[in-house]
């Protein structure tokens, strides 16, 4: 049945089609709107608290999953529904994190062992970047581009507003240019993962620092890492130009390959 065209198409829509309802019906409860889960919303709440019980909930990382898949339909078959499913459950996410505490992040990335850096890495670094990379460069950018009718104009702006949303006066310049580093690699690339993976990588390189710091195997400011130390700006420089570069070169063997086939 799956190697019938239609017949999987057909499968997927299906899938989609009922992961919407179930989104629109879990979503007239009260702040509950772009949830979509098979699991009560109150597991988040445990995790977020640090409780665990011998249910051991990993409603995060179900949630990523779920992201993920949502993603790839749209990648791969271009369905527009499965991308805005995609885009409420971002919502929702980004949504709870913006109402944690700073006490509670922190107490959050104070974990010294493999499974708290585990779920660190689930819930700070995989959903943030997927959440933030659809909401910024899979949605707001190109409708930017479209309306100014300049690229580097729509890229900017988006950047500018990325950065703005964190409300950290003093980052504001390094996030500017990270989010136009991920604008652009979403420009060139035209595919929603290459961002999503540049962002996770910079989000995970803080996570990993903070689980290093408390097990006492480095002893590294992480809020100013990259900034004030030599080293790690200029390998970061140089490994972003090497990946700006080779996205950009593949970019243009792929439009001068489909320029010989036409």
């Amino acid at each position: 049945v799956l190697q019938d065209k239609k017949q999987r198409a057909k499968i997927i829509q299906n899938i989609v089609d009922a992961l919407e309802t179930c989104q629109k019906k879990l979503g007239e409860k009260d702040d509950n709107f772009g949830f979509l889960g098979a699991f009560p919303k109150e597991h988040f709440d445990l995790s977020e608290q640090l409780k665990f019980d011998d249910n051991h909930y990993v409603p995060y990382y179900k949630y990523q999953k779920m992201l993920s898949g949502l993603c790839c339909v749209y990648q791969l078959t271009g369905n527009e529904k499965a991308l805005n499913i995609a885009m409420s459950m971002a919502d929702y996410i980004i949504n709870r994190f913006e109402k944690l505490s700073d006490e509670l992040i922190e107490k959050m990335l104070n974990v010294n062992n493999i499974s708290g850096l585990i779920i660190n890495l689930i819930m700070i670094a995989a959903l943030a970047a997927i959440g933030e990379e659809l909401l910024f460069r899979s949605i707001l950018q190109p409708s930017l581009i479209r309306v100014c009718k300049n690229a580097h104009i729509g890229i900017f702006i988006t950047s500018a507003i990325f950065s703005f949303i964190h409300f950290e006066f003093y980052g504001f310049i390094p996030r500017l240019v990270l989010g136009m580093l991920l604008g652009y690699m979403f420009f060139y690339s035209r595919s929603i993962w290459v961002p999503m993976i540049m962002h996770f990588v910079n989000n995970g390189t803080a996570v990993v620092l903070y689980y290093l710091n408390n097990k006492g195997i480095t002893n590294i400011d992480v809020e100013t890492f990259g900034q004030t130390e030599l080293l790690p700006l200029i390998l970061s420089i140089i490994i972003m130009i090497a990946l700006f570069w080779f996205v950009i070169r593949s970019h243009n063997k792929e439009f001068k390959t489909e320029n010989t086939e036409i």
